[in-house]
């Protein structure tokens, strides 16, 4: 009984390991590319593509962020 109730947390904390959630701050994000609308984009290490909104990041720039909106795919992050 008690390695099922082990098991099930374990699961649920491996759920939710991905997830990304409004507010979330992530320190030395690498920007690999510059959108068409200048915004910058990025890679978070769960997979989650990250749009900046900021005319002012460059590719290759290594900032901070804060995530603002939360979509299925993708995140709309601020600069911080």
């Amino acid at each position: 009984m008690v390695q099922n109730m082990i098991r099930k947390i374990n699961n649920e904390d491996l759920l939710n390991y991905n997830k990304v959630f409004e507010g979330d701050q992530y320190r030395h994000i690498k920007v690999h590319s510059i959108g068409e609308k200048g915004d910058g984009i990025a890679k978070l290490q769960n997979g989650m593509v990250v749009i900046i909104k900021d005319k002012n990041v460059r590719k290759g720039q290594v900032i901070n962020i804060e995530i603002t909106t939360v979509k299925d795919k993708f995140v709309f992050a601020k600069k911080i």
